[in-house]
């Protein structure tokens, strides 16, 4: 049954595969249509406030540099200092049944 359902996905990511190749090909070698014009609209700004949170972006790229040293520095620090365990060995007296 697996092998079907990963059958399946094979063939879709096959069909996706050669429709990006044909939308590709033809954007890059098929006839150069003019230019469009892209006009957007302007507004004014309804409010004029200078909030110094959003002018200066200092703050948020410390946060974000502390909170990626929070998420990543421990696991990386197990791996290199060698405190990590390994998956237990199989034994093949083991009472796994295996189909």
């Amino acid at each position: 049954m697996w092998s079907h359902i990963g059958m399946l996905g094979g063939i879709i990511m096959t069909v996706a595969m050669v429709a990006f190749f044909v939308v590709f090909f033809a954007t890059l070698f098929g006839k150069k249509q003019r230019e469009t014009a892209i006009r957007f609209p302007t507004a004014e700004a309804y409010h004029n406030e200078d909030l110094g949170m959003v002018r200066n972006f200092k703050p948020w790229v410390l946060a974000a540099v502390v909170l990626l040293l929070i998420a990543y520095v421990p696991p990386i620090w197990e791996a290199v200092s060698g405190q990590v365990k390994g998956a237990p060995g199989y034994k093949p007296s083991s009472p796994v049944v295996v189909k």
